[in-house]
């Protein structure tokens, strides 16, 4: 597991500083734990499900956390789910369960997807509609509108954004959100790692662009982000290669 002696070790080589003379080691941790949050924001590489229920169809049950009200992450909240008449949900409503779930995870910072269940078997991917569309078009049904959500949108940004319903749910229900999160800071070598191989190597090379720049070297923190780019370029396509959608076209008509 990569440590963060390792990530200073190989920075301070990259500055030709093995010995950090130029650089104390507290900074360089400081500009470490920003290039793992830039990381993870350039390529997506921390990404999970935040769901009401485990995927093999346990049960959910509803917790009693209310966005603005209660702090979720309270010993009562243990599930994901909508709350009768709540339409905003704050994205650390699903950062303290994806951090509870998937170690090294600090907060989220981008939803891809959002489904909500509709009771029984049905659990669908809203549609995504932009934010001034939905004060618009939506909300502006201010009376009583409520019922299964089918409509999601966000306003904000970064970790402090929020996530809308509507219609506004009538019922506790699960959810479902595909998110994107930021790590967790590296202060000792015993702190985990999130940020899997291959993206740990694009981290070296940005911290040392955040070096290079504070001493003014301008030519060494442009060549240190031209390698950043093309270090998560590589580990981008190597661990998304190629897929075929369909190898019977028309398997359907078999049947």
């Amino acid at each position: 597991m990569t440590t963060l002696a390792d990530y200073i070790n190989d920075t301070a080589w990259l500055l030709h500083d093995v010995n950090n003379l130029f650089t104390p080691t507290s900074q360089l941790t400081r500009w470490i734990n920003r290039a793992r949050d830039r990381v993870a924001q350039d390529s997506g590489c921390l990404r999970a499900l935040v769901a009401g229920q485990s995927p093999f169809g346990a049960t959910a049950t509803a917790g009693n956390a209310v966005p603005g009200g209660a702090v979720p992450g309270q010993a009562a909240f243990t599930t994901f789910n909508t709350i009768p008449s709540q339409e905003f949900y704050p994205y650390s409503y699903a950062s303290q369960i994806g951090a509870a779930q998937n170690r090294g995870f600090r907060a989220v910072i981008d939803v891809f997807t959002c489904a909500v269940s509709w009771g029984g078997a049905i659990r669908p991917v809203q549609n995504w509609m932009p934010w001034d569309q939905l004060q618009a078009y939506a909300r502006s049904y201010n009376v009583g509108v409520f019922s299964y959500p089918f409509v999601w949108s966000t306003s904000g940004a970064g970790i402090n954004n929020r996530l809308w319903l509507w219609p506004a749910p009538s019922v506790i229900t699960e959810m479902e959100w595909d998110c994107g999160f930021v790590p967790k800071p590296l202060n000792t070598n015993n702190d985990y790692e999130a940020i899997p191989e291959p993206f740990q190597n694009a981290v070296t090379y940005w911290a040392a662009r955040e070096a290079a720049y504070a001493k003014r070297d301008y030519s060494q923190a442009k060549e240190m982000q031209d390698q950043y780019w093309t270090s998560l370029i590589k580990a981008g396509s190597s661990t998304d290669r190629s897929k075929v959608p369909d190898y019977y076209r028309d398997w359907t008509s078999w049947a």
